[in-house]
């Protein structure tokens, strides 16, 4: 019984199912990350390239009608104030095309995050996401590996220790 109920919502609700998740599912971690193009918030083309520099990537996926994502993205915020001057970047990316709301959003959550806009999902789909706000972290080297995957929210101080563990000391 309880299946059928947890299956009708998941089909019904997606998003409110999804966002009370707040599980590991690092079957992405060792995979390749990779480079994708976006316009920005301003219309600009930006390549995940640009983030190869030495740095490791935290990039969140997710949408303006996700309650978990927008409390991820207000956390994330402030860690990259906080972490601004180490080897990390922080981007965002979002499933809509509204710039002007994703603007408005970031600026109410006081959020100064790169935000790259993936209408179509391209992304998701490239790593075939099946839920979320989405968090990953690569290595942005030679390499490019995935080296943490999660779906759902977290709180500051499990990210500031997930964030802290792959920093170059």
């Amino acid at each position: 019984m309880l299946r059928i109920l947890i299956l009708t919502a998941v089909f019904l609700m997606p998003t409110l199912v999804i966002a009370q998740g707040n599980f590991d599912s690092g079957d992405l971690q060792g995979e390749s990350f990779v480079d994708f193009q976006f316009e920005n918030l301003d219309g600009k083309k930006v390549d995940s390239d640009i983030y190869r520099k030495g740095n490791i990537l935290l990039l969140k996926m997710g949408n303006l009608s996700c309650p978990m994502c927008t409390s991820l993205l207000s956390k994330l915020a402030k860690l990259e104030k906080q972490y601004r001057s180490k080897s990390i970047k922080f981007l965002d990316i979002s499933f809509e095309s509204d710039a002007s709301a994703l603007k408005k959003h970031a600026a109410e959550l006081g959020s100064e995050i790169e935000t790259l806009m993936d209408p179509q999902g391209l992304l998701a789909s490239y790593y075939q996401v099946q839920g979320i706000p989405v968090t990953l972290i690569a290595s942005i080297d030679l390499e490019s590996k995935i080296l943490f995957h999660q779906v759902g929210d977290m709180d500051e101080e499990y990210l500031r220790k997930v964030i802290d563990k792959f920093l170059v000391k």
